[in-house]
Parts: C-alpha cells; structure tokens; sequence
C-alpha cells in the first residue's frame, strides 16, 4: 500500500536524522561516513528508477531490470518499480517474471492501475481471453464506478463470443458514466446482431449514427435490416456507405443482394458490375451477377459470369450449381448434369435433390 512506502521513505529519513544526531554528539569521521553512505543509497534508490526507465525507453531492458532490482532491494514496498520492472519483463517475454512483478505491485496497492493494465496486456498477448476478463474482474471489485472497465471487460467478452455478457457490460457502462461515446453503441449494436437480435442492433446503430455519420454504422445496420426482410431499408443504407466511399466493395455486394431480393435484377447487375470493375477476383461476385441474369433469362451471360467464377474460385460448388442451371436452360443437359455433379463433391446442398429431378441418376443415388 502507498502507506508501506511511506513508511519506507521516513525510515531512511529517520536513519539519517539519527546520524546527524550522532555526529553532532560524538562529531567521529565513522559517524559521517555512515551519514554520508545513507545519504548516497537514498539517492541510488530514487536514481536507479530513473535509470532504468532510460535504459528501457531506449530498449535495453535487460539493463532496465538490473536497476529497477537495486532499486527494489532499497525500497521494497514501491509498487511502481515493480510495475516499471515487469514492464521491462514483459518486453522481453519473460511473462512469468512480469506476473510476479505485476502481482507484487497489486499485493502493495490492490488499485496500481500500471499492474493491472500490465496483466491485461500480457494476458491479450498471449490470447488469453479469459485471464483479461479475470483481471477486468479484479479492477472492477476495486474500482466499481469506472465506466470505461466495464467497456472494455465488454470488449474481452466479445472476444470469447460471450455476447450476452458484453451487451450487460457495455449498458452497464452507459449506465454509469455521463459520457456515452459513439463507439459503445456500434458495440452494443454488433454484439447485438451477433445474437440474432436485429431489432435490438438497428436501435443501437440508430444511436450511433446519431452522434456520428460513418460507414461501419450503415454497413451493420443495412446488414441487420437485411436480416428483417427490410430490403428497401437496407438499400437506403448502403446508399450512404456508397456516398461515403464510392470504392467501397462490400457495399456494393451487400447492395446488389438486396436488389435481387427486391427482384430488382439491372439494378443488381450494375452494382456486381461496379465490383468487378474494382476487383475482378471478390468472391461471389461474378456469382451473384451471374443469377441476376438468370433471372432475366439471360442464360448465355449467365454461362458466362459462372464461368468466370469457377476461374476465380474454383471451389464455388453454387457456381458450378447455378452453371449447370443455365446449362439445362441452353439445352446442354448432359454438360449441366456434369456441373451438378461436381456441385454436390463440392458440398452443394442443393445438388443432390437437382440431380434426381433432373438428371435421372437414380440408381447411383439408391
């Protein structure tokens, strides 16, 4: 505790008092050279931090270690030397020493933020999700009205796909503080689409976009007015990512579904076409044009588009599906049997049921 160490620095200061008294009484050469030798270790006990938060600012933590050891052998009871030196432990992957470190500096003072923050860094270095939701838990018992632990316990939750437990912990935060910042809602709206509740994301986004236009916000809330059959209000969404950034790829994608859905297939069209002309090799993109065109009989473009697909992403067992589709449309049956068949090897659902109807194969299926 921050008392320990007060106790420590009066210590030294009562030692050096005392030889001040002897010396004035017995005024002996052994007096002052006592005097003097306390003198210097007070002022190595102080320096030695010092020196050793150069030497780790300029990366030598190893020498960093050496001094902040002196100076842990001077005055035991600092609970910053022993942060600074797991911190220099830590840099050098010495994860058992730095929580010895880190630990020794909570034992002296359960609330050294620099502890605390040093076991959640280690622990997110080393993926241990769950030992930063123990320490979050920890800081949380010692400091239960700081708002921004809860957001980040929050954070570690969904790390582990807790979602439930990050949305609690993120209201909780709101909750608490005065300041609700925009990032907590897109938080609270992504842990909230992750569980199937939609609605629930949509408010969260709404809010966030309240307090700040940005593309992440439409882009999940399109995507979760999508997940409502809202298709209209998607689009609307995506609208705004585009406006926002006119090269944005996904937006574009998640766009062009919406307009299949909404039977909007040249609209559709435009925006896969938009995509290609930015990246020919973004996945399903050539696919999902490809149906479009379906759609409007277009089997040859179609064929075509497929094709294309296959050529990018050749493990695609819907384009191949969908090939064989426009296939059987050309009258190709045989080639499009052949494509259905390569489908189902790709784990394409649907294939099986297509190559019964269509393809006469029973008796391999039986």
């Amino acid at each position: 505790m921050k008392l320990l160490n007060k106790i420590s620095d009066a210590i030294f200061g009562f030692f050096i008092y005392l030889f001040i008294v002897i010396i004035k009484i017995l005024d002996t050469k052994l007096g002052m050279a006592l005097l003097w030798i306390f003198i210097l270790l007070f002022y190595i006990s102080f320096e030695s931090v010092s020196w050793g938060i150069d030497e780790k600012n300029q990366g030598d933590y190893k020498r960093a270690i050496f001094y902040y050891g002196i100076a842990i052998k001077l005055r035991p009871f600092n609970e910053d030397t022993y942060c600074y030196r797991g911190d220099a432990k830590f840099k050098m992957k010495d994860y058992g020493g730095a929580r010895l470190d880190y630990n020794k500096a909570i034992k002296i003072n359960p609330k050294d933020d620099c502890a605390h923050h040093g076991l959640i860094r280690m622990s997110n270095e080393l993926g241990d999700y769950n030992g930063i939701i123990d320490e979050y838990n920890r800081a949380i018992i010692i400091n239960p009205n700081d708002q921004f632990l809860y957001w980040r316990r929050g954070k570690a939750k969904v790390d582990i796909k807790n979602f439930k437990g990050a949305v609690d912990d993120f209201n909780k935060s709101i909750e608490i503080g005065s300041i609700n910042w925009t990032n907590i809602y897109q938080d609270i709206g992504e842990a909230k689409y992750n569980l199937n509740d939609y609605s629930g994301a949509i408010i969260a986004f709404n809010k966030a976009i309240e307090k700040k236009r940005g593309g992440d916000f439409y882009d999940w809330r399109g995507r979760a007015k999508a997940k409502l059959r809202d298709y209209n209000g998607a689009i609307a969404d995506f609208n705004m990512i585009i406006v926002i950034n006119p090269k944005d790829e996904l937006a574009y994608f998640n766009r062009g579904c919406a307009k299949i859905e909404v039977k909007d297939y040249y609209g559709a069209i435009a925006d896969f076409s938009k995509i290609i002309e930015i990246n020919p090799k973004v996945k399903n993109a050539y696919c999902r044009r490809g149906y479009a065109k379906a759609e409007l009989k277009d089997y040859t473009g179609s064929f075509v588009d497929f094709s294309m697909e296959i050529y990018y992403n050749p493990d695609n067992g819907e384009a191949y599906f969908r090939r064989g589709e426009s296939k059987i449309q050309m009258g190709q049956k045989e080639s499009g049997c052949l494509d259905f068949s390569i489908a189902e090897e790709k784990g394409y659902e649907d294939a099986y049921k297509t190559i019964r109807e269509l393809c006469n194969q029973f008796d391999k299926y039986k």
